[in-house]
């Protein structure tokens, strides 16, 4: 999927295999631990916020000044926050299975 990168309809493509995936993961429950399916539908959740950036991006790189464009970095500073999130989301599952 990655070989198109340049093309905005394959960023599409990827968000919405990442909404079916999401969609399995809540309505599946596809681990026994409760703790666990809800971590992972967060960190799900983080990776559609990277990949709706990268679509946001994508389809600004071909409609945007460039002068515009690179001043706009909001969604560089959202897709920061949910990699943290989903990092600290982790360490904590991490540390509570091995206590």
């Amino acid at each position: 999927m990655s070989v198109l990168n340049s093309v905005e309809e394959a960023t599409i493509f990827n968000f919405m295999v990442g909404i079916v995936f999401t969609v399995y993961l809540v309505a599946d429950i596809p681990f026994r631990v409760g703790r666990q399916n809800w971590r992972s539908c967060a960190i799900q959740l983080c990776n559609l916020t990277a990949l709706f950036v990268a679509m946001y991006y994508r389809s600004m790189k071909s409609t945007t000044p460039i002068a515009i464009r690179t001043k706009i970095d909001w969604p560089c500073y959202l897709v920061l926050a949910a990699l943290c999130f989903s990092t600290i989301l982790s360490v904590i599952a991490v540390l509570y299975e091995l206590s």
